[in-house]
């Protein structure tokens, strides 16, 4: 990941309000309440496209996604032109919830260190103080970006003197060793998480294509024997892939502690040094 420059982050946000793609709020605007559903659609990616320009323009990832906020509203206006109000209405937008999908920067973002995420999430939202976040269209003050890039550049300076600490690197290689005892192969104390992800993606079920999400009250015997078999494997591959998750965990815990102990000292020493 490149180090961050906070400097490019207001002309990035400014160039993004110029175009027409600063943050808006979809409900409770006025402005937005005539949006058709393909306008809303489109205005959220495009809003999501210059976040993520005004990210990357600061040195970090952002993947683009359409906000769930869109969806549950293309769900409210499905039900209404199905005729549905009141409870069927509230029924409908609360069915529309259970099956959101998860921010996928979420997920990225937990496999960074702590620092970097920090620093990543001080990039999309700003200060309390100052704002000037990716994901609005105010702009940092100069002394507010510079008091940001003093503190990162210390930072990266006290991360790189902590990782050349003899006692790190020790510690290090015996977190390699330790892990490799308990069957996990790693080269770093950050690869557990990737080693997580890619077992749950090879051990997860794969719900049948022929099978809906959620079993309708019209299903015949046929469909409903399919879809509890097709449930019950998926259970037990999610408590397998729990099981494993706990293990892994448990032995990294075990593994990293001396790291850990380690990397704090050599790091806080640096940044008070």
């Amino acid at each position: 990941m490149r180090k961050p420059s906070f400097e490019k982050i207001g002309a990035a946000v400014v160039a993004a309000a110029a175009l027409g793609l600063g943050a808006v709020g979809f409900f409770g605007s006025p402005a937005q309440g005539d949006n058709t559903l393909p306008e809303m659609r489109a205005q959220a990616m495009a809003e999501q496209r210059a976040i993520s320009a005004c990210m990357t323009a600061a040195g970090f990832s952002y993947i683009v996604a359409l906000p769930n906020d869109v969806l549950i509203e293309e769900a409210r206006q499905a039900a209404i032109s199905e005729g549905k109000e009141g409870a069927e209405l509230e029924a409908a937008i609360r069915a529309a919830t259970v099956d959101l999908p998860a921010d996928p920067n979420e997920a990225a973002v937990a496999k960074l260190t702590a620092a970097k995420q920090a620093a990543w999430h001080l990039a999309l939202m700003g200060t309390d103080s100052a704002g000037g976040g990716c994901d609005e269209p105010a702009v940092m003050s100069a002394s507010a970006l510079e008091a940001l890039n003093s503190d990162l550049s210390a930072d990266a300076s006290a991360v790189g003197v902590a990782q050349a600490d003899p006692l790190v690197v020790a510690a290090k290689e015996a977190y390699v060793s330790c892990m490799g005892s308990y069957g996990y192969t790693v080269t770093d104390t950050a690869q557990i998480n990737e080693l997580i992800d890619d077992y749950n993606e090879a051990h997860a079920y794969p719900w049948p294509s022929d099978l809906p999400d959620v079993l309708p009250s019209t299903a015949d015997a046929a469909t409903k024997v399919k879809f509890a078999a097709a449930n019950a494997r998926t259970a037990a591959a999610l408590a397998a892939i729990d099981q494993w998750t706990a293990q892994a965990e448990d032995s990294h815990s075990i593994c990293v502690a001396w790291y850990d102990n380690e990397y704090e000292r050599a790091y806080t020493d640096a940044l008070n040094g």
